[in-house]
C-alpha cells in the first residue's frame, strides 16, 4: 500500500474532518519508506517500480520534517532518529545508495 493509500485510509477511519498529525504522518512515511527499502533489498528489480513512489515519499518527508522543527522544536530533536532512518531508506530506493540505514543494514546482514 502507498502513503496515499495508507493516508487515505487514515482519513476515512477517523471522518473527514480529522487530518493525521505530524507525528502520524511521520510514522506512516517511516513505516512505507522501511517497507520499501526492504522490498528493493531482497530484489533489486522492484526498485524502477517503486521510485518515484520514493520520490514522493522523500518530498512529503521533507515537508513533514521542516513542518515538525518550525512547530514543535523540542520534538524535532526526539524525532529526528526516525527521520533520518527514513531518508535513508527513501535514497536507498530511489538512487541506489550504497549508505543504508542502521534497521536496513541489519537486516541485510
Amino acid at each position: 500500500m502507498d502513503i496515499d493509500s495508507a493516508l487515505g485510509e487514515l482519513d476515512d477511519s477517523v471522518g473527514e474532518a480529522v487530518k493525521p498529525t505530524i507525528l502520524e504522518e511521520l510514522t506512516l512515511v517511516d513505516r512505507r519508506a522501511f517497507e520499501l527499502a526492504e522490498l528493493v533489498a531482497r530484489d533489486p528489480e522492484q526498485r524502477a517500480k517503486v521510485k518515484d513512489e520514493a520520490s514522493r515519499l522523500s518530498v512529503r518527508l521533507d515537508l513533514l520534517a521542516d513542518k515538525l522543527e518550525a512547530e514543535h522544536a523540542n520534538l524535532y530533536e526526539e524525532w529526528s532518529d526516525l527521520i533520518s532512518e527514513s531518508y535513508l531508506d527513501l535514497s536507498f530506493v530511489e538512487f541506489d545508495s550504497d549508505v543504508v540505514s542502521l534497521r536496513l543494514g541489519r537486516m541485510l546482514h
